[in-house]
């Protein structure tokens, strides 16, 4: 992944709509534009949420806007 290059991926169920941009960067995430430990109430929550991150090796590099 160069520098410049994000990733983003749209959901949709019903009348929502998820958008999520994946970016290179230092770990950070976003969620409504709060960080995930804000969001999620507990820190299973949070761990739940990071868990792709952390199996794939890119908690660390990767910055997620959700």
């Amino acid at each position: 992944m160069s520098d410049s290059e994000i990733f983003v991926s749209v959901g949709r169920r019903k009348t929502s709509v998820a958008r999520v941009r994946l970016g290179k960067g230092t770990g950070k995430i976003l969620v409504n534009e709060k960080p995930i430990t804000d969001y999620c109430y507990t820190d299973q929550l949070s761990m739940l949420a990071m868990r792709p991150l952390v199996a794939t090796g890119t908690a660390s590099s990767i910055d997620a806007v959700i």
